[in-house]
């Protein structure tokens, strides 16, 4: 990405000074083109840590709690609600997931997930993800795909993680089970 936004940046400098700028002037563009861009890279970075750092906290706290709830509601209610192997509980938390798309997917995705032209698929009424069980949905966003994979409808490469390394699998899961929720993926 630093690469395109210094090649734009590069020529609409070029552009906007005429055919008479010198190679000097060039490389002191890019120069600065490079720093600036490495500063805000580096304000994004520290950002998004920070943002991490509190959803861990705050996801820990709410987790701890919800842990000694179900202790206390499994005494008393011994197995109800379950047969054999099967559970009734949810895999991720949609409303934690649709924050955490809002943050790290919309980028590609648009706010509202129906997708950016060119950039990343709407994910509602999505065949893929109807299709699709929230573990392989999971896995498919840690790994990632690349821009000349067959199914790639954009040739944009839609990095693991959607290039954030920050996210974790259970905040993965909750993006899972917020697009789960949009309209037609059921």
């Amino acid at each position: 990405m630093k690469k395109v936004i210094l090649t734009v940046a590069v020529a609409l400098v070029l552009g906007s000074c005429g055919s008479e700028t010198g190679d000097s002037q060039v490389e002191s563009a890019k120069e600065a083109i490079e720093e600036k861009t490495e500063q805000v890279e580096q304000a994004v970075e520290q950002t998004v840590e920070e943002a991490a750092e509190e959803v861990k906290e705050v996801v820990g706290n709410e987790e701890s709690q919800e842990s000694s709830s179900q202790t206390s509601e499994e005494t008393s209610e011994g197995t109800a609600g379950t047969s054999g192997n099967q559970t009734t509980a949810q895999i991720g938390d949609p409303s934690k997931g649709e924050q955490l798309f809002k943050q790290y997917c919309a980028a590609c995705h648009g706010q509202d997930a129906k997708g950016i032209q060119g950039v990343g698929p709407s994910l509602v009424n999505n065949e893929f993800i109807k299709t699709k069980g929230v573990e392989d949905l999971v896995q498919f966003i840690v790994e990632g795909r690349p821009a000349n994979h067959p199914d790639n409808k954009t040739g944009i490469p839609m990095p693991p993680k959607g290039g954030f390394d920050v996210l974790t699998e259970e905040e993965i899961t909750d993006i899972v089970a917020y697009i789960k929720t949009l309209e037609g993926n059921s």
